[in-house]
């Protein structure tokens, strides 16, 4: 009767948790010697190793003999708990024992409880740490010989500061200086061998003023060691003026065309789509590094007028606001548009239109106040009959402004080009002395220029009367005194 078999494999998860290499440590091969005797080997692949425990579970038979392959040594004899310890690590394939065994009836046997790895110590080297059996005897004697007391670091990188002297394993005291908004300083320690571990919090809080923040890692034997950085927390007065600088560095929006074309110190731009286009979605790049946009990157639209905002903040919380003001075409325009790009009935805010507007005319000069920093445009198209509204930044350093004006089929284009001239503001005089006098108010009044007396014509009727009659008085007068 053949008798039933059964062996393990073991797979790299395992593995892995015993820190040995990925690999397999497999009890196969089976040959059967005689009619109730079995041969098998207890082989590795792809490990290191230079120890194997566990217990062999033979169900209905026994061990008869062990041969040990390839330098591995039997501590622990036919026992059922066995312990196969290599004089330095083995690695690769590899053959660790030959076992035969002894099965009656329907025997089985299999392997349970097993522990492998590699040690610093070879635990058949040492007699005064492990019994026969491979269990500790002096735990303070083995972690201080047979463990690593490497608690040093391979690198130590912070989250703000630089450290002075630049890192070294070997060195452990190091200072740094960081800006006052900086309250808490967080470090990634990277231990130089794995099987140490770091037992202290990786941040440290700042105050105001010298601070002591220490990595404390303690090696795989219990060894300790700490690593110091004096941090440098600058006051307030110390920490430099916050930016702010709130403006973008470009705008570019998924549908309709920018108008005018975006200027980072231009705020207000307009556009238009058509009616199947319900949101309008921009990606926008704030020109400051530490200023961020806090709207949202896209504004649902209605048929009709529409304002989108962008909401930009500055390093110092300070916010700049751009508008782009959208049209939405009506289904009934969508449906019915044509390539006419022209337009009628300009009119100017702000400022004037030297010319009377002409369609077929392209080019116009408009007058503005120096004073006027921003004209707003308005228009009708001949296409579909819907005005539009487009304002525009005076800019001094250039005085013109292209009007473009594109089909939704993005397939015509029209443009207009306006001047502006700067009105200069009139001085106000006084009039001087070689200027006539003003107008007579009232037809009854006569101005003296001689003796700048205002008479009217009843008052100079009287004085004449009062001179005739002085001269008639003046004569009889004289004829008395001649008689």
């Amino acid at each position: 009767m053949k008798k039933r078999i059964i062996f393990l494999i073991f797979i790299s998860l395992f593995l892995t948790m015993k820190n040995v290499s990925a690999g397999t440590l497999s009890w196969k091969n089976a040959t059967q010697l005689s009619s109730n005797t079995f041969e098998f080997y207890l082989e590795a692949s792809d490990l290191n190793l230079n120890y194997v425990s566990g217990i062999w579970e033979i169900e209905n038979g026994k061990i008869i003999d062990i041969t040990m392959n390839d330098g591995w040594i039997n501590k622990t004899g036919n026992n059922n708990t066995f312990y196969y310890v290599h004089d330095g690590i083995k690695s690769g394939n590899y053959k660790i024992a030959t076992i035969k065994i002894e099965l009656v009836a329907d025997g089985k046997t299999k392997i349970n409880q097993i522990d492998m790895g590699s040690n610093k110590c070879l635990k058949d080297s040492y007699a005064n740490y492990f019994s026969p059996s491979g269990t500790i005897i002096n735990e303070q004697d083995y972690k201080k010989v047979c463990l690593s007391n490497d608690a040093s670091l391979k690198n130590l990188i912070l989250s703000d500061g630089t450290l002075s002297p630049s890192f070294q394993s070997n060195i452990t005291n190091y200072t740094t200086t960081v800006s006052y908004q900086v309250n808490q300083l967080r470090y990634t320690p990277i231990l130089n061998n794995q099987k140490a571990k770091i037992i202290s919090k990786n941040s440290c809080d700042l105050q105001v003023g010298s601070n002591q923040c220490e990595i404390l890692i303690e090696a795989e034997n219990g060894d300790r060691k700490t690593y110091t950085i004096t941090v440098l927390r600058e006051n307030e007065t110390a920490n430099p003026s916050l930016s702010n600088d709130a403006s973008l560095k470009s705008l570019i929006i998924h549908d309709g065309i920018l108008f005018p074309n975006f200027e980072p110190s231009n705020e207000t731009y307009s556009t238009i789509v058509g009616f199947d286009i319900e949101s309008l979605t921009w990606n926008a790049t704030p020109n400051h590094e530490k200023a961020k946009i806090i709207s949202e990157n896209h504004c649902s639209l209605v048929v009709g007028e529409n304002v989108c905002k962008i909401i930009v903040e500055a390093e110092d919380k300070s916010q700049k606001t751009y508008m782009i003001y959208v049209t939405r075409e009506s289904e009934k325009t969508n449906e019915t548009i044509n390539n006419d790009t022209s337009i009628r009935d300009l009119t100017i805010e702000n400022g004037i239109l030297t010319e009377e507007f002409d369609p077929k005319q392209k080019e116009y000069t408009i007058e503005i106040d120096e004073s006027v920093k921003t004209i707003t445009l308005k228009y009708t198209m001949n296409a579909n009959n819907i005005s539009y509204t487009i304002p525009v930044v005076i800019d001094k350093n250039n005085l013109s402004y292209d009007l473009v004006i594109t089909s939704l089929n993005n397939q015509h284009k029209n443009q207009y080009h306006f001047n502006f001239v700067v009105k200069q503001k009139e001085e106000n005089n006084p009039p001087s002395d070689s200027e006539p006098n003003p107008p007579i108010n009232n037809e009854d009044e006569i101005d003296n220029p001689q003796t700048g007396i205002l008479l009217n014509k009843k008052t100079i009727l009287s004085l004449l009367l009062l001179l005739i009659i002085a001269s008639i008085c003046l004569k009889k007068k004289n004829i008395i005194n001649k008689i």
